[in-house]
């Protein structure tokens, strides 16, 4: 059967694991993973808007390219099973190479997707790709945040870093039910993209506050405003 590339749309005539090209693949194996280290940082501070509640942020880089923005798109819009095969196990081998003691209580958390993107495209592709981690690397997943408000009707890829920021502000809750799995816990926060770093910052300051011992981000992709 032909089918046709996930990045690039060129025609596939061989039974490729991913139903992506060689071309794109290499695009993706040669980015560089972004890191950026932002300290250890104490409850005080996370409780006082420090600018980054979490510690480290990992994500490939950029989203500036077309085949990386099609990739992406597949997830967030098509519920693509080959890609998100594909992401789940790159950012896996990341979590392993960059976190290698993962065997006192880590658990691994999603940026939860808004309420009217799921009703949009019937599935949440962080959630996705999270569970998906937590069966390669045998972590346990938790659904522990979720929107604290109702359906808004603006959409975050048409803000602005100032009003990114206002709109991440007391937009996630903790589960109460889910407390007991983040207290003293390592958590891995998901997401398929960062832009400004508001919404990791925000869902993350929710965990510390809610009593993680510190909480790691990982993002398929990092955009550039």
């Amino acid at each position: 059967m032909v089918r046709r590339c996930i990045g690039c749309g060129c025609f596939l005539y061989e039974d490729i694991q991913y139903q992506i090209c060689g071309e794109c693949l290499g695009f993706w194996e040669a980015l560089v993973i972004k890191e950026k280290f932002y300290g250890l940082q104490t409850k005080e501070e996370v409780s006082n808007n420090y600018v980054n509640s979490y510690n480290y942020l990992i994500s490939y880089n950029k989203y500036e390219n077309n085949i990386g923005k099609n990739m992406l798109l597949h997830i967030k819009e098509n519920n693509n099973k080959f890609i998100f095969e594909f992401f789940s196990q790159k950012l896996s081998k990341k979590i392993v190479e960059k976190f290698s003691d993962m065997s006192y209580n880590t658990i691994i958390i999603n940026v939860p997707r808004s309420p009217l993107s799921i009703i949009k495209f019937g599935h949440d592709q962080s959630r996705e790709l999270a569970q998906r981690i937590s069966d390669i690397l045998r972590i346990k997943y938790v659904n522990a945040l979720k929107y604290k408000n109702k359906i808004n009707k603006t959409e975050q890829k048409t803000l602005n870093r100032e009003q990114r920021k206002k709109a991440s502000e007391n937009k996630y809750t903790i589960d109460k039910e889910t407390i007991k799995n983040v207290i003293g816990a390592r958590c891995i926060l998901l997401d398929d993209i960062s832009t400004t770093g508001e919404t990791l910052s925000s869902c993350a300051r929710v965990l510390s506050e809610n009593g993680a011992l510190y909480v790691d981000c990982v993002t398929v992709a990092k955009n550039v405003m």
